[in-house]
């Protein structure tokens, strides 16, 4: 018996509705495109995190040890444009400052950018030989500080550029060598994070 009209069934093509965007980077890091992603509504792209490589990003090697996450913020005709969310150092280059019969200070901060922006910033300090307690909490409390002070001084954007082209590093460093002998500092992770209400 043949199907009634009410027996049959439409069989909708759900890509064929969906619309493909470009990523795009922020002007932090060139406003390259980065990917692609698909949606049938622009609202749904808004908040999708997406991952780079900055080296290869800005064709620059010495920056291959950090890996950027950016989020979709806003989306206009068919590109999506993004904001730098995270910036997190590689692990296996993270792994070399460490060395046998050393200290490893790992620190975490939520910090508060000029511009209101809470950061969760972990960081790593290594010695060069096993050191006292007290001069474990004298460098720690120093990095803290020093830390701190680049976050608070400056818009979130400027802290990312600050750790992605600036010598953050050894200025970290040459404000504790005189406590102990430092193998390095790393800044390990930056990540905006929400304030807790």
């Amino acid at each position: 018996m043949a199907a009634t009209s009410k027996q049959q069934r439409v069989v909708v093509d759900k890509w064929k509705k969906k619309k493909e965007y470009t990523i795009m980077a922020p002007k932090l890091v060139g406003n390259v495109e980065i990917g692609h992603t698909v949606s049938d509504k622009d609202e749904k792209v808004i908040g999708r995190v997406t991952k780079a490589n900055l080296g290869q990003l800005t064709n620059q090697f010495q920056k291959k040890k950090y890996d950027v996450y950016f989020r979709v913020n806003n989306v206009q005709a068919s590109n999506a444009y993004t904001e730098m969310f995270a910036l997190e150092m590689k692990g296996n280059f993270s792994r070399r400052l460490i060395g046998r019969r050393c200290n490893k200070l790992d620190m975490v901060q939520f910090l508060d950018t000029k511009d209101g922006q809470r950061l969760k910033v972990k960081s790593l300090c290594v010695t060069r030989r096993k050191i006292e307690k007290v001069k474990e909490r004298d460098i720690s409390r120093e990095l803290r500080k020093q830390i701190g002070m680049i976050v608070s001084k400056n818009s979130s954007d400027d802290v990312f550029d600050l750790v992605m082209n600036k010598d953050v590093e050894k200025d970290l460093i040459s404000k504790v060598k005189n406590i102990a002998e430092i193998r390095g500092c790393a800044i390990l992770l930056l990540k905006k994070v929400n304030k807790k209400k």
